[in-house]
C-alpha cells in the first residue's frame, strides 16, 4: 500500500475529528497527473489501495545538549532548556501524523462542479442552505488557492475521497 501526505489546514483538521470532511480537492497540475496535466475521463482505479496521511502544524524541539541534527519535529519529551517552536506542515514528519486514511475514489471535476453534498463531505459546519453551502465554498477554496486557481478560473481538481474518520 502507498502513503501520499497531504497538507491540511487547521480548518480542515478539526472538520475531520468533528465527522464533517471526508473529501478532499487538490488542482491537477503536471507533477499530480495521469495524463500530463489533462483531466482524465474516468477514475482513478488504482486510488483504493492507497492512503493518505494528512500534515498539518506541528511542534519542534531542539535540544541543545544534543546534536542539531537531533532537531525533533514532533511531541518527544520536553526537558528544561529545550527550545520549542511550531513548524509548518510540510515538514511534519510521516511519524508524528495522527490521521491516517485510506483513499476509497479520487475522480477528476472543475471545481465548480461540486454538489451540495460533496460540499458537506468537505467539511461545511452550517446548517443546510443551498446559497450559503456554495458561497462558503467558492470562499474557502479561495482562501487556499487564489493565488494559483481562484474559484473563478474553474480550474481541473483531483477529489480523493474517504470514509470519514477511521
Amino acid at each position: 500500500m502507498k502513503e501520499h501526505p497531504l497538507l491540511f489546514d487547521a480548518e480542515s483538521i478539526e472538520a475531520y475529528w468533528a465527522g464533517r470532511k471526508s473529501q478532499t480537492r487538490r488542482l491537477i497540475t503536471s507533477r499530480n497527473s495521469l495524463l500530463d496535466g489533462k483531466p482524465p475521463s474516468v477514475d482513478c482505479a488504482g486510488a483504493i489501495r492507497e492512503t493518505i496521511w494528512m500534515n498539518k502544524v506541528c511542534l519542534g524541539v531542539f535540544h541543545p545538549t544534543r546534536e542539531p541534527k537531533h532537531a525533533q519535529l514532533w511531541l518527544p519529551r520536553i526537558q528544561p532548556g529545550d527550545a520549542i517552536w511550531w513548524r509548518s506542515s510540510i515538514h511534519m514528519p510521516r511519524k508524528a501524523c495522527r490521521i491516517v486514511t485510506p483513499i476509497i475514489r479520487v475522480r477528476a471535476e472543475r471545481v465548480n462542479d461540486i454538489t451540495l453534498t460533496d460540499i458537506r463531505a468537505e467539511g461545511y459546519p452550517g446548517p443546510f442552505n443551498k446559497s450559503w453551502m456554495y458561497q462558503w465554498w467558492g470562499k474557502r477554496w479561495d482562501a487556499i488557492n487564489r493565488k494559483r486557481a481562484p474559484y473563478s478560473s474553474n480550474p481541473w481538481v483531483w477529489v480523493y475521497e474517504w470514509k470519514g474518520m477511521v
